[in-house]
């Protein structure tokens, strides 16, 4: 979980990913994450992983990596919008 203080504001910005192992029939992971911003959600996916992983270590590392664009991209677009973001 990463929190990101938005300066001169109140709220903050959680973002939680996790993954789950081997969960489908052709033995490929789970993904879900989800971005909070005060008490709401503003953004949530889950989608199955595109690739085959060797372990439940390997399926987070993977999962971390699909989900962390939208993360960024929601950081750098508060930060056009004028927000000072202080991690």
């Amino acid at each position: 979980m990463k929190r990101v203080v938005l300066l001169g504001s109140s709220m903050t910005m959680d973002v939680y990913i996790d993954a789950s192992h081997a969960t489908h029939h052709d033995m490929k992971g789970q993904t879900g994450g989800c971005i909070m911003m005060g008490d709401g959600v503003i953004h949530g996916r889950s989608n199955k992983q595109k690739l085959n992983t060797k372990s439940s270590t390997e399926t987070e590392l993977v999962g971390n990596s699909d989900y962390l664009p939208f993360a960024l991209w929601m950081l750098y677009f508060y930060e056009q919008q004028g927000y000072k973001i202080h991690t």
